[in-house]
């Protein structure tokens, strides 16, 4: 990667160890943001190739937040299923986590940012199409105000979540 976000993922690889280190730590004293870190550094999971880690730190995180908010699990459950698909590509149990995180909207104050941001790292092929019916699936499974949605075209998206 030579674009605009390099010296962000140098940052990230220099601090490797520290990441892991905060995120063992945040499991044991704040799970909810351990889950939220983990989540969060999809970009860089993938970007660097870290796809099982990734995938590792995610479940801990799912594991030890039960409680975490809704729109955090759900987001979790679309980085988890990502992750397994592009590692993996056992689009069974990528299908499943994406299915956990479509049943979590129904509690959900909104769409999570993240399905943005899947549909932009990955526009073609088996993903594109469940990520496409997954934000139609949401939006008539989410929370009312979203029903009806139809999906939006990839910049309409980042600019309804702010990506």
């Amino acid at each position: 990667m030579t674009g605009p976000e390099r010296p962000h993922l140098d940052v990230i690889a220099r601090i490797d160890d520290n990441l892991r280190v905060a995120l063992a730590h945040l499991l044991l004293i704040d799970p909810r943001v351990a889950l939220e870190l983990s989540a969060a550094l999809l970009p860089s999971w993938w970007v660097r190739g870290r796809l099982r880690e990734g995938v590792g730190w995610i479940e801990q995180g799912l594991a030890a937040a039960p409680d975490a908010p809704p729109d955090l699990r759900a987001t979790a459950r679309f980085a988890h299923g990502f992750l397994i698909a592009q590692d993996t590509e056992d689009w069974l149990a990528a299908a499943r986590s994406f299915d956990v995180g479509i049943d979590l909207l129904a509690n959900a104050s909104g769409l999570p940012p993240i399905l943005g941001m899947l549909m932009c790292l990955h526009r073609q092929g088996a993903l594109s199409h469940r990520l496409n019916r997954i934000y139609v699936v949401a939006c008539s499974r989410g929370p009312a105000r979203l029903r009806g949605l139809k999906p939006p075209h990839v910049a309409g998206l980042l600019s309804a979540h702010r990506i």
